[in-house]
């Protein structure tokens, strides 16, 4: 046992080093090749530019120093000057007899771009001298990021793609995958070998050992042929071997805990020098899990404190290390939420009021790495740009502001705020958990952190680099120091009131300094400070009189400064806070009456000059706020009459009936005839009749000022016209209803058809312009009169509502034309497509109804599919009928805009039926060949035939993407139906689930459709076909995982963990994901 341990020891130090120093002989080879490479590059610089050769010169100093020196500019300015002399094609230019004594280079930079070099250059004839290098050598990926880097001037900048849906796209994630479900398959091979091989269980660690080493080593020697596919062999190596040494600990005990917990710390260590080496976060970042991981896996249970956070100190060093070079945001998050899991998790289990001084320490050490890392970051993220600045115009537009925001956030994110914000709010967390038993512990803790908040804020302002992250840091110190007045005052109502004294600071400071942002924070808070004290603080004179005057200091700060200048967002939040304050006032006169600090009619004279003030600010103006109060404001006083008495047991606003009519009145109509007209005349009785004076005189004022001469009225000779009329048709409703004899729901039905029958034929004779105006009223009193019918029921009156429906139809095209000339062109669209959703609601009720009625040995397949009959019947033939709709111009009403509901109703019911059976009883099932199946591939052709003649470009592969789900599924359930109809499978889910037969078929149809996917994508370079290939295969690991795992023990699983995992490697080897094609959007 100890020769294989010390085997294991020496393997693990000797492959490291020989890695490294076969890395810097391969590292050499390319250097000089780079090298070469960066002169070609210059050259065909020199060539294609189009400005001096001192520039040139001047340039390549900046780059390397004092490389270049006079006599090599006047041969670039011959190179630039002269003629390119005629060469033969099959000539190859002689890069390897030119260069350039190079003595200072320190970065290389490669070009790929390759062009002929004239004979008689100067360059040709020179010898190859490279006589220093003054930096280390750089492996392939670093000198792959430093191309990046130095070619950003020349080559075309790309944009920037989601950098979480990079992480997770990069490389080949079918290998990723592979790999673990292999290492999973040789697991449960070496767990059943041991039932039946007598093999030693040394042996069996040894050669599991033996593999890992080999995975790394194999890895590491394909780093340059393949480097993504490297790294995940590397990564799977060392894995093996930490779970190995995990595994020889706690199952089997062959090795002690402090020689599994040095070599896991061993093995973290190299995979973190392979990381670097690579320049792979992908390395690192396992290995930052692993040493995370190592505590909870070697622990013992005694909870040591010291050696946990000694341990985690230094591990995050080592992550604040890796962060002074490297700009890892996803290391820098892993080593925040691994570290902080283990300190929660300690602190829960082990923690006591006696380790106070060592967990304080630990946790001030907590925030100052991670505030270091976090500036750390900006500062990397910031180096390589220039002329940035966060200023924004002071009359900027929300989206401008927005956009100012981001574009500190541009650059690869410079601000980390979920690693600022996150520890900053966890650590405060932990700072009260350990404070919490001490007096006013929380006030001093907030100010604490707002103080250091504060400090570091004042510090980094004056780096340029650092100014997203001061900014942070000055909104946390705002945060906390708001938290700690807070705790201050325990009364809510004195809480919010501070809340709003600080948002109405900040807007006063804003406008000052001219800051958009802060105002921006003034306006958000005092609406907050003013909701919270409508809805959730109790009444209180003196200090909702506070809240209310100095919520009114915004109002005039704007009106005063701001008004002519404001933007949008700014006008719109001030009204908002206008709004708030009017019916804040109303709300506090009517608390004021309720606790009888006013009488009655003091508070409606207030009321009432309120409203005057507010119609003389309002007038001629267009604000919809405004003119909703004061035209309401006259009801105020006759709800705090019936309310009044009720407020003083709900002094909050939310809890009492006023609010009803003062929150609710714009969304609640119905509740205003709740309200008996003879309560209003006995208010009106009890008011003095100067008092009535006073609201009738007052309501005309405000009635004129806040009118708008814009708006269009009927005028009075049209009022003759339309009594008439009305007479008219009433009197011959009364007549048809005396002289037919039919049912009573029938009649009035045939009434309204004959009535507007009769309009309709009259309205082209008369030309009488109310006539044919009524026509328009066909549609809403018809459906409002369908409607009672199909809630008394039809099934007694087939073939009479037949008639009824097919006449109302024809009525309802004959009135179309008239529509035109009655109506706008908006009401056109709406009285289009709300006739059309209609009749195809009812002629779908009456299709149902009448199946319903036919035969009642039909199963309930048939029942619920006569439902989408009608409206598949209705948009296939409005498809046909697109030409004649064209002609019309009424393509777009139709197509996009009226079917659009009957297409989002016919996806529900396509979803819906995804979840029957499907039995055609009387009829046998045949795929297909059955009512549910037949309708809902109908379904299918419909949706891709509309929006293949409807839809826009830019959302047509989505569209594709949406119908390829909805045909694979509806493949699964016929699949589930065939093993229902004739596997003897009960149809519930439990029951399927333990189907292994239909699992198998599944994976097989899963699988055919992922590889033909993912071959066709490959083939074709087309990513989004092999990423929903690769998509399928993620759901048959699932299944590998949630079915194939359950069977414990069975050679079944192990086969199939084994020839997945090694499909997938081949198939990521051999058809990996396919570049991204500019041209694929």
């Amino acid at each position: 046992m100890e020769i294989i341990v010390i085997i294991v020891v020496f393997l693990l130090l000797y492959i490291p080093c020989q890695m490294v120093k076969n890395a810097k002989i391969f590292d050499q080879i390319d250097e000089l090749k780079a090298r070469i490479d960066d002169l070609e590059a210059q050259l065909n610089i020199v060539k294609n530019a189009d400005f001096a050769p001192h520039s040139i010169a001047e340039n390549a100093r900046e780059k390397y120093g004092e490389v270049v020196s006079s006599p090599m500019e006047s041969e670039i300015s011959s190179l630039v000057h002269s003629e390119p002399s005629n060469k033969s094609q099959n000539e190859t230019p002689p890069t390897s007899q030119s260069a350039v004594k190079i003595s200072g280079v320190s970065e290389p930079v490669s070009n790929p771009v390759k062009e002929e070099i004239r004979e008689d250059s100067p360059w040709v004839k020179s010898e190859v001298k490279i006589s220093e290098v003054s930096k280390p050598t750089l492996n392939h990926a670093e000198r792959q990021v430093i191309h990046e880097e130095k070619t950003e001037d020349i080559l075309p900048k790309e944009e920037k793609s989601n950098p979480i849906l990079a992480w997770l796209l990069k490389g080949n994630p079918i290998v990723k995958v592979g790999a673990v479900i292999l290492f999973l398959g040789l697991s449960f091979l070496l767990r059943l070998a041991s039932e039946y091989i007598s093999f030693s269980i040394e042996n069996r660690y040894a050669s599991v050992a033996v593999i890992g080493v080999i995975s790394t080593v194999l890895g590491w020697r394909l780093r340059y042929r393949r480097y993504d596919y490297a790294l995940i062999l590397q990564g799977l190596g060392i894995g093996i071997l930490y779970l190995t040494s995990l595994s020889a600990l706690k199952f089997h005990q062959l090795l002690p805990a402090s020689v599994v917990f040095s070599t896991q710390v061993l093995l973290v260590i190299t995979m973190v020098g392979l990381a670097l080496l690579q320049n792979s976060r992908l390395l690192a970042q396992v290995a930052l899990l692993g040493g995370l991981a190592s505590p909870v896996l070697v622990s013992d249970g005694s909870g040591n404190y010291l050696v946990l956070f000694c341990y985690l100190a230094l591990l995050n060093t080592g992550v604040a290390f890796v962060a002074w070079f490297k700009a890892w945001r996803s290391l820098n998050l892993i080593s925040f939420v691994g570290s902080t899991a283990l300190i929660l998790g300690w602190g829960w289990k082990y923690y006591t009021p006696e380790l106070y001084l060592i967990c304080q320490l630990f946790l001030v050490y907590y925030i100052v790495l991670y505030t270091f890392i976090v500036c750390r970051f900006a500062i990397l993220q910031t180096q390589s740009q220039e002329g940035f600045s966060a200023e924004s115009d002071d009359n900027a537009t929300l989206k401008q502001l927005w956009l100012t925001w981001l574009s500190g956030m541009r650059r690869v994110g410079s601000l980390d705020g979920s690693l600022l914000f996150g520890s900053a709010l966890t650590a405060f967390g932990m700072q009260y958990s350990l404070v919490e038993t001490f007096p006013q512990s929380l006030m001093y803790s907030a100010f604490a952190f707002a103080l250091f908040y504060t400090v570091c804020g004042v510090v980094m302002t004056k780096r340029s680099a650092l100014g997203v992250v001061a900014q942070g840091m000055y909104l946390l110190g705002l945060v906390f120091f708001t938290l700690g007045l807070g705790n201050i005052f325990n009364e809510t109502l004195n809480r919010f009131f501070l809340l709003g004294i600080e948002g109405t600071l900040l807007y006063v400071f804003g406008v000052k300094q001219k800051m958009p942002f802060v105002r921006l924070n003034g306006v958000a808070l005092s609406l907050t400070a003013l909701l919270c004290q409508l809805f959730y603080a109790p009444f209180d004179a003196v200090i909702s009189s506070a809240l209310l005057l100095q919520g009114l200091v915004i109002p005039l700060m704007w009106a005063h400064h701001r008004k002519l200048h404001s933007a949008l967002w700014e006008t719109r939040g001030v009204m908002g806070i206008t709004g708030l304050l009017l019916y804040g006032v109303v709300w506090y006169f009517a608390q004021l009456y309720a606790h009888g600090y006013l009488s009655y009619q003091s508070v409606v004279i207030f009321i009432v000059v309120l409203a005057l003030l507010g119609a003389f600010w309002q007038w001629r103006k267009s604000n919809l706020l405004l003119t909703f109060w004061v035209s309401m404001s006259f009801l105020f006083p006759f709800f705090i009459h019936l309310f009044g008495g009720q407020m003083e047991n709900s002094p909050r606003l939310f809890e009492s009936d006023f609010a009803q009519f003062v929150v609710l009145l714009a969304f609640r109509f119905d509740w205003l005839f709740k309200i008996s007209i003879g309560e209003f005349y006995q208010w009106l009785d009890t008011l003095p009749l100067w008092l009535n004076g006073v609201l009738a005189i007052s309501a005309f004022i405000v009635g004129w000022l806040v009118s708008n001469p814009k708006t269009s009225v009927l005028r009075i000779h049209n009022l003759g016209g339309w009594a008439n009329l009305i007479y008219s048709g009433i009197t011959l409703w009364f007549l048809l209803d005396d002289y037919l004899d039919l049912y009573s729901s029938v009649r009035g039905a045939v009434n309204i058809l004959i009535i507007f029958g009769v309009g309709i034929l009259l309205t082209p004779w008369l030309r009488w312009k109310q006539l044919a105006q009524t026509q328009v009223a066909f549609l809403p009193i018809f459906a409002c009169y369908s409607l009672l019918l199909f809630l008394e029921g039809i099934n007694r009156h087939l073939l009479e509502y037949f008639f009824i429906l097919l006449i109302a139809t024809i009525l309802h095209i004959a009135t179309m034309p008239n529509w035109k000339t009655t109506l706008k062109a908006k009401l056109q669209k709406v009285w289009h497509v709300g006739g059309l959703n209609f009749f195809i609601l009812a002629w779908s009720v009456y299709f149902v109804e009448w199946v319903d009625s036919m035969d009642y040995t039909l199963s309930k397949t048939w029942f619920e599919t006569s439902k989408v009959v009608v409206p598949l019947i209705v948009d296939f033939a409005l498809l046909k009928l697109r030409p004649t709709l064209q002609k019309w111009g009424m393509e777009k009403v139709y197509l996009k805009q009226g079917v659009i509901l009957s297409i989002i109703f016919l996806f529900i019911a396509f979803l819906v039926g995804l979840g029957e059976s499907g039995d055609p009883s009387p009829w046998r099932y045949i795929p297909v060949l059955n009512p549910l199946e037949f309708c809902s591939l109908g379904i299918l052709v419909l949706l891709w035939l509309w929006h293949k003649s409807v839809s826009q470009e830019k959302i047509k592969t989505e569209f594709f993407l949406i119908i390829g789900a909805a045909g694979w599924l509806l493949l699964n359930v016929m699949l589930m139906r065939l093993w229902y109809f004739y596997g003897d499978i009960p149809w519930n889910l439990d029951a399927m689930l333990r189907s292994f037969g239909l699992q198998a078929s599944l994976s097989i149809l899963w699988t055919l459709c992922a590889i033909t996917l993912m071959v066709k994508g490959n083939r074709l370079a087309y990513r989004k076909s092999w990423l929903i290939g690769a998509g399928l295969i993620s759901l048959v690991v699932v299944k590998l995982f949630t079915v194939e795992l359950s069977n414990s023990g069975g050679i079944a699983r192990i086969v199939s963990f084994i020839v997945v995992g090694g499909l997938l490697l081949a198939v990521g080897y051999f058809a990996p994901l396919p570049a991204k094609n500019q041209n694929e959007k």
